[in-house]
């Protein structure tokens, strides 16, 4: 059920290449058989085929503006809930980010109330990346683009990893949703 319809010829048919390597066949019908008899080779090929490039805070000047002028505006709404969607999540850096921010608004304000209200939904269709995301553990490769600030309130180290404090853990949660497929 993935269309793949858009993707470069040449990058399919590598990232393909990949998995049947990792099979030990170079054969396609015989990487079919390995489809057939083995249900988790599929997610495997999945994760291969689909973009998981991502970034805790990923062009800082978008955050910036985010930061000072979409929540602000968003935090001053009368509203009973707030919803964020981050569609095409990947391990979760972009819907953590703006979990941060959200936070981060609130201790300024005096508002950590309010946080309470707050539902950030990342999705994505490779579950193996949501499954990264739920657990929260990102290398320092993750992390280059963070202002030093964010890093050190945000990002704990626990065994050599970066790991999300658990105040905005509990505002995102993580769903599987391919968007190509509605």
């Amino acid at each position: 059920g993935f269309r793949c319809g858009s993707y470069k010829d040449k990058c399919l048919r590598r990232r393909i290449a990949v998995r049947m390597r990792a099979k030990g066949t170079m054969d396609p019908r015989e990487y079919a058989g390995v489809l057939d008899t083995d249900p988790r080779e599929y997610d495997r090929l999945l994760h291969s085929l689909t973009v998981n490039v991502t970034k805790f805070f990923r062009n800082w000047e978008t955050y910036s503006v985010i930061e000072s002028h979409v929540i602000p505006a968003l935090w001053a709404r009368d509203q009973e809930r707030l919803r964020v969607w981050s569609a095409g999540c990947a391990s979760g850096e972009e819907a953590y980010s703006v979990g941060i921010l959200l936070h981060q608004h609130a201790e300024r304000t005096g508002t950590t109330a309010k946080l309470d209200s707050v539902e950030i939904v990342g999705t994505d269709i490779d579950a193996e990346s949501l499954g990264e995301a739920s657990r929260a553990f990102y290398a320092e490769s993750s992390l280059r683009e963070t202002p030093a600030e964010l890093r050190r309130n945000y990002f704990p180290t626990v065994a050599g990893l970066h790991t999300m404090i658990p105040a905005v853990r509990q505002l995102v949660s993580f769903e599987c949703n391919d968007l190509l497929g509605h």
